[in-house]
């Protein structure tokens, strides 16, 4: 669930780089990945899919709902994604589909703690691991969306609002990448639990220290 969020950036971020030429063969297929990989994720919390290790379909009716209503959502946002992946698009269609993507991250955020309350063991589960599992979830999609305003803005689309959403979203992936790292005791974040984590994140820093940079001078 929490993966439609990232996949609902990377949709936009992909089709933009497709439609502005670059590295067309390797952008184009994300595109047409990242929305298969959409559809699949959405079916499955529906219906079920034991290949994800979803076993039997959804039956409470407020998860039923929120699910209907993320694919209401999705569908309009996943025709215009493969008009462009089909070279039909434009800079205009790319706008919308920028635009239509907000509704449907926004739809897929409502669905995450829904889902994670249905089926986490709350007596197992504890507090503070699940504020840092969705944390790190979001990271996801944060990087996503910081690609995907990256291409707006060098593609002269939507400028000042995905010059806004970049820089925000900037501040927030690297805010909670330290949090993550280092513990935020006052927030709730307690450190790595274990050397994988540990080092797992320091090779994120590393890797958020040499893009931060193309962030900068893209803003």
């Amino acid at each position: 669930a929490g993966k439609l969020r990232m996949l609902s950036q990377r949709v936009v971020a992909a089709g933009c780089n497709f439609q502005a030429g670059i590295v067309p063969e390797a952008s184009g297929a994300i595109l047409t990945a990242a929305a298969a990989e959409f559809q699949l994720i959405l079916n499955a919390l529906a219906n079920g899919n034991a290949d994800l290790g979803i076993i039997g379909a959804e039956e409470r009716p407020k998860t039923l709902y929120g699910l209907n209503k993320l694919s209401e959502l999705w569908n309009p946002a996943n025709e215009i994604a493969m008009l462009i992946a089909s070279n039909a698009g434009s800079a205009d269609v790319v706008a919308d589909l920028a635009n239509q993507s907000v509704l449907v991250l926004d739809m897929a955020k409502t669905m995450v703690p829904v889902i994670a309350g249905q089926y986490a063991n709350q007596a197992e589960l504890l507090q503070a691991d699940a504020l840092a599992i969705d944390i790190a979830g979001r990271q996801r999609m944060l990087s996503q969306r910081m690609s995907k305003n990256v291409c707006l803005v060098t593609s002269n689309q939507n400028t000042d609002v995905a010059k806004a959403e970049l820089a925000a979203t900037a501040e927030i992936f690297e805010s909670s990448l330290y949090a993550l790292r280092d513990g935020l005791v006052q927030a709730g974040i307690n450190p790595p639990p274990n050397d994988m984590i540990a080092v797992g994140l320091v090779l994120v820093v590393s890797n958020w220290t040499e893009l931060k940079p193309i962030v900068n001078a893209v803003l």
